[in-house]
């Protein structure tokens, strides 16, 4: 096995491992594993997915060390006799395509590859995002963003994109104590000058939609979460 393809597939395998301690096998859900991990490592949400969703690299020595030690995982799990078998199977069975945030589990999202056939989506993606396996379309529920975006237009998104990146249109998820999550697209403009963000719906919309929202150390308030950057719609692509 080429030793790029032998990585990757051990970097695959220690995620398997530590999720399924980490969920207690599935008993935890996912999202409230992730948080639980954070307060074990001391890492950021976006350094445990790169762990754990996006298998970009390991965890630092620190970091699994400490992990290994609060959920009582035995060393060897890490290093196993079968560990050859293991990684040619983990390498030839799977899946091209990198999982999705947890944060999107529960949204209308379309993953953009074919079993066997990633190079053709590489190329077509690359010219929207520098992570082409993460993207997936996102079907826009509403008509809030009339004139950028029509009702149930398929959206290309980026969700290794957790924070604001400069202006541009986002996916966010809106959350109030007592009511129900809501998540939709806006146009998120940087004030210049000033520690805060203008939100934004379609150029349909009345101006009263416009919300200046305050940033705290440089991030949006807890009760609103970024979930993905667009990147394109369909009638780009």
């Amino acid at each position: 096995m080429p030793a790029a393809d032998r990585d990757a597939a051990y970097r695959h395998y220690v995620a398997d491992v530590i999720i399924r301690h980490v969920t207690k096998d599935g008993a935890l859900e996912i999202t409230e594993g992730y948080r639980q991990l954070r307060a074990v490592t001391g890492k950021s949400l976006g350094t445990v997915k790169n762990w754990l969703t996006y298998r970009a690299n390991f965890p630092d020595l620190p970091s699994l060390a400490r992990i290994i030690e609060h959920y009582k995982i035995p060393p060897e799990s890490f290093y196993p006799a079968a560990l050859d078998r293991l990684l040619a199977g983990a390498s030839s069975d799977a899946d091209p395509a990198s999982p999705q945030p947890s944060e999107m589990a529960d949204l209308p999202i379309i993953s953009l590859y074919r079993p066997g056939d990633p190079s053709s989506s590489d190329r077509a993606l690359t010219k929207y995002t520098d992570h082409p396996r993460a993207a997936v379309f996102y079907r826009q529920a509403g008509s809030d963003m009339l004139d950028q975006i029509r009702p149930g237009e398929l959206v290309l998104v980026d969700p290794t994109c957790e924070q604001i990146a400069g202006s541009g249109m986002y996916l966010l998820r809106f959350s109030a104590a007592g009511q129900a999550n809501q998540t939709a697209i806006r146009m998120v403009e940087v004030v210049f000058g000033e520690p805060m963000v203008r939100l934004s719906c379609g150029s349909a919309m009345p101006p009263t939609s416009v919300q200046m929202i305050p940033l705290v150390n440089g991030q949006l308030p807890s009760n609103i979460a970024v979930l993905a950057r667009v990147v394109g719609h369909l009638r780009q692509i």
